[in-house]
């Protein structure tokens, strides 16, 4: 039952990031050239849902930079989910965003290199790293 229960929560925590990533992506930008030729049948050219009512800081986090600590929080449930190290997993999932985002600034890859991805993905996984902690001192406890 111990491993079942380990694939649904590796399944849910690799998955589930993963779709709200796209979903901001989808409801909060407007579409990628790549979804404007292959999806064109959504007939969508511009935001589905405008967030000019949230402050400019909150709104610009949303839409520049949620995505991705979303996707590097899929990333690192995957990579955790089969190394089960944490410190591991927090080393490739950070070098990975910072050569990803290094590449987007120098144009190797298409897209807006953005230090504040780097440092959002680092705080996020530091966040998760002492909830992890405070759970398992927890644990210990009872």
């Amino acid at each position: 039952m111990k491993k079942q229960h380990r694939w649904l929560s590796n399944a849910f925590f690799i998955s589930v990031p993963l779709l709200l990533g796209l979903l901001v992506y989808v409801l909060f930008r407007p579409p990628l050239p790549i979804a404007r030729k292959y999806l064109a049948f959504l007939h969508w050219n511009n935001v589905l849902i405008e967030l000019s009512f949230l402050p400019v800081f909150l709104s610009a986090f949303i839409k520049f930079h949620l995505a991705d600590i979303l996707w590097a929080l899929s990333f690192f449930a995957a990579v955790f989910a089969i190394k089960r190290s944490f410190l591991f997993s927090f080393i490739v999932v950070m070098c990975v965003d910072i050569l990803y985002e290094l590449a987007q600034f120098t144009g190797v890859v298409t897209g807006t290199g953005d230090w504040l991805d780097v440092f959002f993905v680092l705080c996020s996984l530091t966040i998760i790293f002492f909830i992890r902690t405070v759970s398992k001192q927890h644990e210990q406890k009872n």
